[in-house]
């Protein structure tokens, strides 16, 4: 019953569901419409342990940890451009709200709050997906997304624009059951 109303609801939007093909680390990936798209949810211990090895200082680190961080892959394996516009992406938890990511200017207005300096500001920012970009036919983009941890499980819905103008066809990917690690200890 599940299975039939996931694509139920699909069907009416347009989007087309992941194949839940789930790697042994926990990334969930898709392959359809000539995309490519790979999701993974990083533990708050992993987020600790990648910027503290680059040697962020621990009060940013313990901000970045506090984050659900989802790190994002796409290929681009069509024949036309297609466009990676964070604006068109969604965050839906089981109650139907929605949660938005936290963008570039929002970090960056938190890292000069706490006077992180700019070296660290450069090695986060190329840690982060772009947050538009268009991807020419073979080429792949990937970084983090982050978002604070909705409450639950949530879905990623995620829209591309395709075409050198980007008004060509709209392909729509979704990724249910998606969830933020959290209790692991820092």
């Amino acid at each position: 019953m599940g299975v039939l109303m996931t694509w139920l609801a699909l069907a009416a939007t347009g989007a087309e569901a992941a194949d839940d093909i789930t790697a042994p680390d926990g990334r969930r990936e898709y392959r359809g419409q000539g995309l490519v798209m790979s999701v993974t949810a990083r533990t708050p211990a992993q987020q600790f342990a990648f910027y503290s090895a680059r040697g962020f200082p621990e009060d940013a680190v313990r901000r970045i940890a506090q984050r659900c961080f989802l790190t994002v892959g796409i290929r681009n394996g069509r024949s036309d451009i297609v466009w990676l516009e964070l604006d068109e992406w969604r965050f839906i938890d089981d109650q139907n709200r929605e949660h938005k990511s936290t963008r570039r200017d929002e970090w960056n207005a938190l890292w000069r709050r706490i006077n992180l300096p700019p070296a660290y500001r450069a090695t986060f920012g190329w840690t982060q997906l772009p947050e538009r970009r268009d991807l020419h036919p073979g080429e792949s983009a990937g970084g983090n997304v982050t978002l604070a941890p909705p409450p639950a499980v949530f879905a990623l819905e995620a829209r591309f624009r395709t075409g050198g103008d980007g008004h060509g066809s709209l392909l729509q990917v979704r990724f249910d059951n998606l969830s933020c690690p959290r209790g692991d200890t820092l």
